[in-house]
C-alpha cells in the first residue's frame, strides 16, 4: 500500500472516528470489531466507516451473553491483520471482556497504515498470537503529534487507549497545527 497525502490521511481520520464516535455513543452501544482499510469508502466528499456485518451491540459480547464464546467458537470476529490485544485473548480464554476501545486499537492500526503506508501489526502466525507492533517515526508536519495519538490509540491495555471524542478534539488540533503550517509554506488555505 502507498502512503497518502497527510491532509487526507487527518481528514479520513476525522471522518472515521467520527462515525466510531457515533456507534459508541449509540443507545445502547455499539461495537463495529472490523475496521480494516478495506471497510473505508473514501470519496471526493470524504470517508466513510462500511461493512456493519460484524457490528454488536457491547452488552451482547460480555461472556455470559457472547454466542460465540459460549459455543466455544474459534475465535471472535476481527480481521486478521487489525487485531486487537483484547480480541485475542478473547479468543484463547473466552472470557476477556471487550470493550469500545477495542474500535478504538483497529482504527490506530488503520491510521498508522494511512500515515505511513505500512500496517503496523507484525504478520502473525495465528491469530491468537500476541500482537507484536513495529511502530517507526511518523516524518514531517505535525509528526511526533500524530505519533503520539496513534501510540494511545495502539495502547497494550484498553483502559489506556483514549475513547473517540478525545481522538476527535486531538486530531482536530493537530489538524488546524497543520494546515496553519501549511498556510505559512504556502499562503493558501488547504
Amino acid at each position: 500500500r502507498k502512503q497518502i497525502d497527510r491532509l487526507r490521511a487527518i481528514r479520513i481520520a476525522l471522518n472515521c472516528l467520527s462515525a466510531i464516535d457515533c456507534l459508541h455513543k449509540a443507545l445502547p452501544p455499539l461495537i463495529h470489531r472490523d475496521i480494516k482499510p478495506e471497510n473505508i469508502l473514501i470519496s471526493e466528499m470524504g470517508a466513510k466507516l462500511a461493512d456493519f456485518g460484524l457490528v454488536k451491540v457491547l452488552a451482547d459480547l460480555q461472556p455470559d451473553n457472547d454466542a460465540d464464546a459460549l459455543e466455544g467458537t474459534q475465535w471472535p470476529g476481527m480481521p486478521w491483520r487489525y487485531r486487537t490485544p483484547e480480541l485475542v485473548k478473547r479468543a484463547i480464554d473466552h472470557k476477556t471482556p471487550i470493550t469500545l476501545k477495542s474500535d478504538i486499537f483497529q482504527f490506530g492500526t488503520v491510521f498508522y497504515e494511512l500515515l505511513t503506508g505500512f500496517n503496523p501489526q507484525n504478520p502473525p502466525d495465528k491469530v491468537t498470537d500476541p500482537i507484536d507492533l513495529d511502530l517507526r517515526e511518523i516524518r514531517g508536519s505535525q509528526g511526533q503529534e500524530l505519533l503520539v495519538l496513534v501510540k494511545a490509540m495502539l495502547a497494550e491495555k484498553p483502559s489506556n487507549r483514549l475513547p473517540a471524542s478525545v481522538c476527535i478534539k486531538r486530531l482536530n488540533k493537530i489538524h488546524e497545527a497543520y494546515c496553519r503550517s501549511m498556510f505559512e509554506v504556502t499562503g493558501q488555505y488547504v
